[in-house]
């Protein structure tokens, strides 16, 4: 194994996506949503807040940045038995997405609905309704990215089998693709790696902790095809951190245990004490 690091403004540019057109309506309750992209696992996912009179035109321009995506592909609504359409492509008896109302189709918690981007690469999304008056005066409000897990897939890697294949493509540097794919993207395609908060500077959300100078990557010097693979969540696992770990708690602990040995022998004494007066007596 060959551990490489890369300054992450390198690797990962800015989102290349233009600014929101519409401004949300803050009277509006919010809406708490959880998207998933399916048929990948380690699951790529993201939570977030939205404002519940939101269109799906315009969710559409907020799930983009929150994903990752760049917003070149067509993209569309799965509500039901229904599809929903930006307006332009409703020829077949689509909805229109500009007449939608997050509200009106997704009234209640757990209700859900499939967001597709890119008819070509078919990247499937499962939106689920998690809160419908959602309250929180730790997250800026109307629109908030507040947990997720997982880098978004490259545009145009082919789906995804082509996800599976970049990435496998990506850990072993034998494989016969590698050069070629690191080529294609511009860099290695780390994907475990997310940065919740710059997801947010999108919305005008300052960033609140320090960003990490580094990215880590392990590339696997094996003979291709290689004896054992190993999964994404077991790569991570044993990548070493590039900050030094905390050693609050082992000192907590201790201040702790000599603490509590006093008091018990205190205790002790004082029983001791107690038993002894009343024999004498």
């Amino acid at each position: 194994m060959t551990l490489i690091h890369f300054p992450e403004d390198d690797v990962f540019p800015a989102l290349l996506f233009p600014i929101m057109k519409k401004a949300a309506n803050t009277s509006s309750p919010s809406y708490l949503l959880t998207i998933t992209l399916l048929g990948i696992k380690p699951a790529i996912w993201r939570r977030f807040i939205v404002p519940a009179n939101t269109t799906l035109d315009r969710l559409h321009e907020i799930i983009q940045p929150i994903m990752g995506w760049h917003g070149g592909h067509m993209h569309g609504y799965q509500l039901g038995d229904r599809f929903c359409m930006p307006d332009n492509f409703c020829d077949n008896g689509e909805l229109p997405e500009s007449k939608q109302v997050l509200s009106v189709i997704a009234p209640t918690k757990d209700s859900k609905f499939i967001y597709i981007y890119d008819f070509g690469d078919s990247w499937e999304h499962e939106i689920i309704v998690e809160n419908t008056d959602y309250s929180n005066p730790d997250w800026p409000y109307p629109i908030c990215c507040i947990d997720g897990a997982m880098a978004c897939p490259p545009e145009d890697c082919g789906g995804v089998p082509g996800y599976f294949d970049l990435c496998e493509a990506m850990q072993y540097k034998n494989h016969p693709d590698h050069d070629d794919l690191v080529e294609w993207h511009g860099g290695i395609f780390i994907s475990y790696f997310w940065d919740m908060e710059e997801v947010n500077t999108v919305f005008k959300i300052k960033r609140k902790t320090r960003r990490p100078t580094h990215t880590w990557f392990r590339v696997s010097d094996e003979p291709w095809p290689p004896e054992s693979k190993k999964s994404v969540a077991e790569i991570r696992k044993s990548i070493p951190s590039p900050f030094p770990p905390k050693k609050k708690t082992a000192k907590k602990m201790a201040k702790k245990t000599v603490k509590k040995a006093p008091k018990k022998s205190i205790k002790k004494v004082a029983k001791k004490t107690t038993k002894s007066s009343k024999k004498k007596s």
